[in-house]
């Protein structure tokens, strides 16, 4: 049971640092997710999610504690930033030049970057259950759930991206 827990917990402060992030974005996520738009309050709170995702981004970056060098996190870590960098750019043109079709880029940049961050949450809970009794290395069926994932949110996003371009005209 020990063992078991250790894995979980954070090793370093950077570590603490990216886990206690993680779980603040993945919860404040899907409120700023379905909240109005546009309003002072989850604006607010977006600019809160965008520094909390730099954080765990940056941490994430840092971190070789899984195979002791560069992998995949640290491949989506970089993607992530690579959402939620332009996400934020298409917010604050869109304030400044009232060009509406900034604001739909700025969804999809930053629901792709909530989506990418539940998927991370996914596969590192994968990657530390150790042998599925199904007999599917961790590896594959993390692949495969998060591949489901990902299918899922997309036509979840572009559901709600016709609702979004209806608004913004």
């Amino acid at each position: 049971m020990t063992a078991w827990l250790t894995a979980w917990l954070p090793q370093s402060a950077a570590g603490a640092v990216h886990f206690c992030g993680a779980l603040a974005a993945l919860v404040l996520g899907p409120w700023i997710l379905f909240a109005r738009k546009g309003d002072r309050q989850p604006r607010l709170y977006g600019y809160t999610y965008v520094a909390i995702m730099a954080a765990v981004n940056v941490t994430a970056l840092g971190m070789y504690d899984i195979t002791g060098r560069p992998n995949l996190f640290h491949f989506f870590a970089g993607l992530s930033l690579g959402t939620i960098v332009p996400g934020v750019w298409c917010a604050i043109r869109a304030r400044r030049t009232a060009r509406r079709h900034l604001i739909v880029a700025h969804y999809y940049f930053m629901t792709w970057a909530y989506f990418g961050l539940l998927a991370a949450f996914l596969s590192q809970v994968g990657t530390r259950l150790g042998p599925l009794p199904s007999g599917l290395p961790p590896f594959a069926a993390v692949g495969i759930g998060t591949l489901f994932a990902l299918f899922v949110a997309n036509l979840w996003i572009q559901h709600r991206a016709t609702e979004i371009m209806r608004r913004c005209g």
